[in-house]
């Protein structure tokens, strides 16, 4: 035999003792990364700039109801992409007729939660069709195991605007969050519906309801 053929003999016997052993060799992944880092797939502003912005309803398709709107679903409707010839084009339109709690909340909800660090601010219009209601709005909320003030219980909001009082005009909005943790998000955006003593039923319009990564000029006050 030459050296060439004993060469080779000798390289099969050794891969054909080696791959056995390999193929019943458990292994592992390592998903230390992963587990540590659960949400950087779903960052939203790697890279801040000014002309960055995110569509609420785009990134967070469900939604959470509180208070009333929990307990009677009679007592709460909401109509996406709603048309109203004289003021309200693909605005989504909400209904309340106050109940035994005397308190509704409505929220966009994502429970696997998103990375929106870099983001400076949230902004919408809304409009009343009837005034008998004060509204607070809450602006990037995660759950929490503490129970919060509010009519959500179990999600701590980073801002909380103080109570408005809508008009039958579109009003702009802005909601400072700079310097807020705005890690893990599933609440990006809700509002609590107060109404007066004795209302009847509640109807308003929401529509255009952005993150961004511009820093807010004139934002409403928080709690």
């Amino acid at each position: 035999m030459n050296n060439r053929k004993l060469k080779f003999l000798l390289v099969a016997l050794a891969v054909g003792s080696v791959v056995p052993l390999l193929l019943n060799m458990p292994f592992s992944i390592n998903t230390s990364n992963t587990a540590s880092n659960p949400y950087d797939y779903r960052v939203l502003f790697p890279a801040a700039s000014a002309d960055e912005l995110v569509e609420v309803q785009h990134h967070f398709k469900s939604r959470a109801v509180a208070g009333d709107a929990a307990i009677d679903d009679g007592s709460f409707s909401i109509i996406e992409t709603y048309v109203d010839l004289e003021s309200c084009e693909f605005c989504t339109r909400i209904q309340y007729t106050p109940g035994e709690n005397g308190v509704a909340g409505f929220s966009y909800l994502d429970e696997k939660g998103f990375d929106l660090t870099n983001a400076k601010r949230v902004t919408f219009y809304v409009m009343a069709v009837s005034v008998d209601e004060e509204i607070k709005f809450m602006a990037a909320g995660k759950n929490s195991t503490i129970t919060e003030k509010g009519v959500f219980k179990n999600q701590k909001f980073a801002k909380t605007t103080e109570s408005i009082k809508l008009d039958y005009d579109w009003k702009f909005i802005e909601i400072d969050l700079s310097g807020s943790d705005l890690k893990n998000i599933t609440h990006p955006f809700a509002l609590e519906i107060i109404p007066a003593k004795d209302s009847g039923q509640i109807v308003f319009y929401i529509k255009s309801v952005f993150i961004d990564t511009q820093a807010a000029n004139n934002p409403i006050p928080t709690e």
